[in-house]
């Protein structure tokens, strides 16, 4: 994350306010954490580069923007309760998603949004959440705190719904939306319909959920996690019954291909048996018609 305030800490390593504070007042104190108090409230803390160095986090220093403060702080609380609530998964956020495509060149978390009359863009998601499973798969996590154009938003949609379509063995299985309130997910949900996206789609699966619940939201990636479980199953079955049905098609087809040649040699045999019923009786000799008997 690129910053917390004290109650990001506190929820997530669930400890009450005066322990979170001299905890962070030690961490700020040995250099590990920088304490930035120009901002509403008591401030944020960013981790220092001796601080990331110490806990093995291959990134470089965040800095803080206030234009982004707000998105940032929600990021941090999304983060801080599903690492508290959620076992399992594995969070990686829009920085260590940044520095992984850096790092090996690898696009899978950047869908591709195509608007007509503009440049394809690559689409970074606030958050992903790895699945195991088989196969393993990433949900995306948006927080969506302001309305985007709906142009603009149908294009990152329909981006997430054919996200990962050459890479099925490890692909993009559903889509979390959080918005502030539920005019922002009616409208979203009904963006996500024209985009093909929805809680029954497949193979991408959109859901929503508002802000003002934070501690129900681990529960909504549950429930979406079981609606894709569901939907699998319904697959497999499917393809069992497509299976088994092309199967009694290919006995039948042998079946009737058999009768066939069956009928065939049959017929091939009639006919040799009516030539040779009807084929002339051989001659005999001339010579043994005048040929005087023997005494």
């Amino acid at each position: 994350m690129r910053l917390a305030t004290v109650d990001e800490v506190r929820v997530r390593w669930e400890m009450g306010r005066t322990k979170a504070y001299e905890r962070l007042k030690v961490l700020v104190g040995a250099g590990l954490v920088v304490h930035e108090r120009g901002v509403p409230g008591h401030g944020v803390y960013l981790a220092s580069r001796q601080g990331l160095q110490m806990a093995g986090v291959g990134l470089a220093p965040a800095t803080m923007s206030l234009g982004a403060l707000a998105h940032d702080l929600a990021v941090a609380g999304l983060v801080a309760r599903l690492e508290r609530d959620l076992a399992g998964g594995a969070l990686l956020t829009e920085r260590e998603v940044r520095a992984h495509a850096r790092e090996t060149g690898d696009l899978n978390f950047r869908p591709t949004v195509s608007r007509r009359g503009m440049r394809d863009a690559r689409h970074w998601p606030d958050l992903v959440l790895l699945t195991r499973g088989s196969p393993p798969g990433w949900l995306a996590i948006e927080v969506e705190l302001h309305k985007k154009g709906s142009q603009r938003l149908q294009a990152i949609l329909a981006a997430y719904r054919w996200a990962n379509t050459s890479q099925p063995a490890f692909r993009l299985w559903g889509v979390l939306y959080l918005v502030p309130d539920r005019d922002h997910r009616r409208r979203l949900v009904e963006i996500g319909r024209r985009a093909g996206l929805a809680e029954d789609s497949r193979p991408v699966l959109l859901a929503t959920h508002t802000l003002d619940q934070p501690d129900e939201i681990a529960e909504a990636i549950r429930r979406l996690w079981a609606l894709k479980g569901a939907a699998d199953a319904q697959e497999r079955q499917a393809e069992t019954h497509r299976a088994e049905r092309q199967h009694r098609l290919d006995a039948e087809r042998a079946a009737e291909h058999a009768a066939r040649e069956a009928a065939v040699q049959r017929r091939h045999e009639e006919l040799l048996a009516l030539e040779a019923a009807h084929a002339p009786a051989p001659r005999r000799g001339l010579g043994r018609l005048f040929r005087s008997p023997e005494r």
